[in-house]
């Protein structure tokens, strides 16, 4: 019988009505700022754009300058960055300069396999032309803008804002 007394069940409607009394009273209740989701370009666009521009003030100074170093391996003399979309399927099969040496050739150990920057450059040939650098650089600084955004929402996710 002792034990029928110290279990008091809780009533089933109280949360129910605390949450018209609070509306009553004015409070708010704000959901919670998410980084991930569907809310985060409404909460933070602002940093976002700031972070967007910040890659254009750093690196748009780039859009005026050609290629350099390694792009007459990687993009003029490559044959399958010069086929545009039609080199694309052997850009991903391929040694990363089997389009420059026209076979294959072992100078390094394990070979160069990078397929990814050289599918940007064949697109970029396909869509806008051959010699136009100042494309490719504009696509490389919204990358950058775009990855400080995706880290902006992990150290979101990681370390969250205190309200």
């Amino acid at each position: 019988m002792a034990a029928k007394n110290k279990t008091n069940p809780k009533p089933v409607g109280k949360p129910a009505q605390n949450a018209p009394a609070a509306k009553a009273q004015g409070a708010r209740v704000a959901p919670p700022k998410q980084p991930s989701g569907p809310g985060f370009w409404r909460l933070y666009w602002q940093p976002s754009l700031i972070l967007m521009a910040l890659s254009f003030a750093l690196y748009g100074i780039s859009m005026g300058y050609g290629y350099l170093l390694d792009d007459q391996m990687v993009i003029w003399e490559n044959q399958y960055v010069q086929q545009g979309f039609a080199g694309l399927r052997k850009i991903f099969a391929s040694d990363s300069f089997m389009g420059y040496f026209k076979e294959q050739k072992f100078l390094l150990e394990g070979g160069r396999y990078r397929p990814l920057s050289l599918a940007t450059f064949a697109v970029e040939v396909a869509l806008f032309g051959k010699d136009k650098p100042a494309i490719g650089h504009f696509f490389n600084i919204v990358l950058y803008g775009l990855t400080a955004i995706v880290l902006f929402r992990v150290l979101l996710r990681l370390f969250p804002i205190a309200e």
